[in-house]
């Protein structure tokens, strides 16, 4: 059999073959990924109708566009310059971006 599930999904397919055997965890692998492939498709289809009706506008995507890159930054300076475990860098970092940015949006 043709393994793609392997190489897409790593440790996690490895996982599914040790809880459920390897036909087992062989078809709910490839499940994931077709369920994926399909949700993925059925996401660029159906775009306009997402875009229209979903509530996010333009100043909400770059708000959370700001809100991950300033995470990102964060989470550098906390691993790289302050030599922080990269697990509680994570968390710290993704709290102090939404501080600041509640900071620079309400307080203004």
């Amino acid at each position: 059999m043709i393994d793609l599930a392997t190489p897409v999904l790593g440790a996690f397919q490895d996982s599914l073959d040790s809880a459920f055997g390897n036909d087992l965890g062989w078809a709910l692998g490839h499940i994931i990924l077709v369920s994926a492939l399909a949700a993925s498709i059925l996401a660029v289809r159906e775009r306009d109708h997402i875009i229209a009706y979903s509530g996010i506008d333009k100043r909400l995507a770059l708000d959370a566009a700001a809100t991950l890159l300033l995470t990102l930054v964060i989470y550098w300076i906390f691993t790289a310059v302050f030599e922080f475990d990269s697990g509680a860098s994570v968390g710290l970092s993704f709290v102090t971006a939404i501080s600041m940015r509640w900071m620079v949006t309400v307080m203004g």
